[in-house]
């Protein structure tokens, strides 16, 4: 998948780093991550962190 438009010109690629992901996170607000590692966790639903096993 190619980078995002928005990256032409902010980001500079070196082949000294290691490949980078770009994560856009959408919501009530919304985060841009670069990284060379992500990892990504799925929140349980309110009703079940309510719930103690």
């Amino acid at each position: 998948m190619p980078w995002p438009a928005e990256a032409v010109g902010r980001l500079d690629r070196s082949e000294d780093l290691p490949e980078l992901v770009w994560l856009r996170i959408t919501g009530p607000i919304e985060v841009d991550a670069v990284a060379a590692v992500v990892t990504v966790y799925q929140a349980q639903s309110d009703d079940a962190a309510s719930v103690l096993r």
